[in-house]
């Protein structure tokens, strides 16, 4: 029988470890025998699958009461024409750019619901695109609103390319202290090649120089609020998009990096496979690169500071749709993720969150459950419904390689844990 949950180890010294999925416990195993023979049994399970992987006891209080993050997508038009953006005809399942923008009345709407639906607690609000920073007067009505409306319980934050980040705008972030995203796909050679205007021209020169007139201007701000997110699209472009960030010196909080979503699989399979031990052991001691420290550093703090034995699964994050994300288009079209193509789409205004949550958790638990119980990496995983979504449907393929490669780097990520440890 296959031990599932089950992870056999050896560290850099040649001692032998056991990792038990279902307890996130580490045995130190004495001798070869055992080694080879220990099961799930000697660690007193009757079983060495998951029982209860993706249970979730209250769908209807979490989106009617816990909700965190509203999504609105004030607009579709966008200053840029990204190589890699599938807001374009090529890609069918995807809306075009255009000049449709959201209406205020439907934004204070929106607005409204989802605070209610926070039980009055913080929450978010996230302006998105096309490029939000074109709408940028809506933007600053519908947070005067939200202001007024929850009495400044409720966060703000948007997605930019950064082209349109003026100094005119500064005061009015660092007032509603917005958390600002900007796209920054590494070195002016890299960057260039994808991130250009809609004659062509590229926008490397314009977003960094906007990004040093805001750290100027008030550099608590930038440290504290300014996330760089990189978008990785050719592999071959890894070596160069490593040196820019570490000497550009960004804070390794501050950055992401994020495989293009066409060819997100190759290359995260790429980076996974590319990181090997041997480099990423010697690179511990002066800090991992900006890629490997984002691929593993996060995996590291969680085997570091797992939960342990009984309450091992409590680590484990599920993404509740319409809880932790409610999508609004500029149409009022209503979906759980910005990243899902036309997945669960409903242009009902009226429609019944909670419902619709369950619908939708039920289908990713009827598709995911089996092979979660089988998963050693699951207590460490944050995978959710919208990663699995390929053509509007869950797809196996998809799961399978993602999953796969997800194992791959938590394996890894223990083997080192182990060595450091030792």
């Amino acid at each position: 029988m296959s031990e599932y949950n089950l992870l056999k180890l050896k560290s850099d010294s040649g001692n032998m470890y056991v990792f038990d999925a279902l307890t996130n416990d580490i045995f130190l195993i004495e001798n070869n025998e055992d080694f080879d023979s220990v099961c799930m049994a000697d660690f007193g399970h009757d079983s060495d699958l998951r029982l209860h992987s993706l249970e979730f006891s209250d769908i209807k209080n979490e989106v009617s009461s816990n909700a965190k993050t509203l999504i609105l997508e004030i607009t579709e038009e966008c200053n840029l024409r990204c190589t890699y953006c599938v807001f374009d005809e090529n890609h069918i399942f995807e809306r075009n750019h255009s000049n449709k923008t959201m209406s205020l009345e439907l934004a204070f709407e929106e607005v409204k619901k989802f605070y209610n639906r926070t039980n009055q607690n913080e929450g978010y609000i996230v302006f998105y695109g096309g490029e939000p920073l074109l709408a940028f007067e809506m933007v600053k009505k519908i947070v005067n609103y939200a202001n007024k409306v929850s009495n400044y319980r409720l966060k703000f934050s948007l997605t930019t390319n950064g082209l349109a980040l003026s100094g005119n705008k500064f005061d009015f972030f660092i007032k509603n202290d917005f958390l600002i995203t900007v796209s920054l796909d590494g070195d002016k050679e890299t960057h260039d090649k994808k991130r250009v205007t809609v004659t062509g021209k590229g926008t490397f020169d314009a977003i960094t120089n906007n990004l040093k007139k805001l750290n100027n201007y008030n550099a608590q701000f930038f440290k504290n609020n300014i996330l760089i997110n990189c978008v990785i699209s050719d592999a071959n472009d890894l070596e160069k998009i490593n040196l820019f960030f570490k000497e550009n010196d960004f804070a390794e909080e501050s950055l992401r990096f994020s495989p293009v979503l066409q060819n997100n699989i190759a290359i995260d399979g790429y980076i996974t496979n590319s990181i090997s031990l041997k480099s990423v052991k010697q690179s511990l001691k002066a800090g991992l690169l900006p890629v490997e420290n984002h691929f593993l550093d996060s995996i590291l703090k969680k085997i570091e500071f797992r939960k342990l034995d009984a309450e091992a699964n409590l680590g484990k994050k599920l993404c509740v749709p319409f809880a932790n994300r409610t999508y609004i288009r500029t149409d009022g079209t209503t979906q759980f993720c910005e990243r899902i193509e036309n997945y669960g789409k409903s242009k009902n205004k009226s429609v019944n969150l909670t419902e619709k949550s369950e619908s939708i958790y039920n289908e990713f638990k009827s598709f995911k459950q089996e092979s979660c119980s089988k998963c050693f990496a699951y207590n460490f995983c944050e995978m959710c419904p919208a990663s699995f979504i390929k053509n509007n449907q869950f797809d196996n393929e998809l799961a399978n390689s993602k999953c796969s490669q997800y194992q791959q780097t938590v394996e890894q990520a223990l083997q080192i844990y182990i060595s450091k440890m030792e």
